[in-house]
């Protein structure tokens, strides 16, 4: 049997994403595949598989990612499925304790990877801000919409500084 199941987490809580699969894999359904807020289950044994998330270095058709993915697979790892650079692990529970990150460097790293990708973003919504109040105070004949963006790009600025918040408290929380 097949459930498709819609949710959206954020990027930088991936670990509640992971705790989701892992309750969803306790009540027997299995992750088949991944898409954008769409994750698709099918039917098998509770606690079958424990499963893990990393956001990869490079997006998974290029050949370091695919190096990478076959040396994860040859730990005993399967790889479930891949959305963006984002790749979803599984193990059975029998194989013992299921951890991707071995020490703590390596999960800086990873954290690393993220900000990577938000800080430009968050950055780059400053000027677009800036623009778009350039435009309101020029007395534009689309005010109406120019005032909508900006709201829109407002709350997309706050919730990457929120991501970026996050990432950066949890760095230091591990270097300490």
């Amino acid at each position: 049997m097949k459930k498709v199941v819609r949710k959206l987490f954020f990027v930088w809580n991936y670990e509640k994403e992971e705790m989701w699969l892992n309750a969803m894999s306790a009540q027997g359904w299995q992750l088949k595949s991944v898409g954008f807020a769409r994750y698709e289950f099918e039917s098998g044994e509770p606690r079958e598989f424990q499963y893990r998330m990393e956001f990869l270095k490079w997006m998974p058709k290029t050949e370091q990612a695919r190096d990478y993915l076959a040396f994860v697979e040859d730990t005993g790892a399967e790889v479930v499925d891949t959305y963006f650079q984002w790749a979803y692990y599984r193990k059975p529970v029998t194989a013992g304790e299921f951890e991707i990150f071995s020490d703590k460097a390596s999960l800086i790293e990873h954290y690393k990877r993220l900000l990577f990708i938000f800080v430009p973003l968050m950055l780059l919504n400053i000027p677009i801000q800036w623009l778009s109040g350039e435009l309101v105070s020029s007395g534009a004949d689309y005010l109406v919409f120019v005032r909508w963006t900006d709201y829109v790009n407002l709350a997309v600025f706050l919730l990457l500084a929120v991501g970026v918040g996050t990432l950066c408290r949890r760095i230091r929380a591990i270097r300490r």
